[in-house]
């Protein structure tokens, strides 16, 4: 649970933490030095209870502004999640605008360009990009463009057609290897995410003017 108080993504628990703390309680069991096995347990055991003095109010700086006022969410694939009230407000303002391009246009692809992968299902699994989302800081990678090598100018096609919606964050339209142009007849909707940090976080939805009037 101290590691927990010191890291709020959770994978890092169930990848090294847990695997880690088995491993020292099989080694601390098969010690044949009886202090050193009385040594280990009572610091396991200290620093176990010392952190629930702590947690969640570890050496994360994201904690001193906790949010605990989370929710089960309306959302189908969500539905067994608990999710924050400014996290399943912003899901359902996606959603909402989504459906009401759906219903005035016939639009077949629709692209997450954002970080955050809750958002590709919401948008639909039929895409111009391979890999669901978009990490600001390695979206220039060796590893990004081979997988991802035409799909710039492949969202670029399809928004001349006019097939295709984007919801992008941070500067994720230019790349190092090209642009995405967004057209005169596009227009654009600014969604507000609230984060820990209480900045003012915006996603863009790109979509068809005629789509929307």
């Amino acid at each position: 649970m101290v590691f927990t108080s010191l890291n709020f993504e959770l994978f890092r628990l169930y990848t090294s933490v847990s695997i880690g703390i088995l491993s020292l309680i099989s080694y601390i069991y098969f010690l044949k030095n009886k202090d050193l096995k009385f040594f280990l347990n009572f610091i396991l055991i200290f620093f176990s209870i010392f952190s629930l003095f702590f947690y969640p109010n570890g050496g994360n700086n994201i904690f001193n502004k906790k949010n605990f006022n989370i929710q089960n969410s309306n959302i189908k694939f969500l539905k067994f999640t608990k999710i924050s009230i400014n996290e399943n407000f912003l899901y359902n303002e996606i959603l909402n605008f989504k459906e009401q391009i759906d219903n005035n246009c016939n639009i077949e692809y629709y692209d997450n360009l954002t970080f955050n992968t809750f958002i590709s299902p919401l948008l639909g699994f039929k895409r111009m990009k391979v890999i669901p989302y978009v990490k600001n800081d390695d979206k220039n990678t060796k590893l990004v463009t081979y997988y991802d090598i035409n799909f710039i100018e492949n969202i670029n096609v399809q928004m001349i057609n006019q097939n295709i919606v984007i919801l992008s964050s941070e500067d994720n339209l230019n790349y190092d290897f090209g642009q995405i142009i967004v057209p005169k007849n596009y227009s654009y909707k600014k969604i507000l995410s609230k984060d820990n940090s209480d900045k003012p976080f915006y996603y863009f939805f790109y979509y068809p003017s005629k789509c929307l009037k």
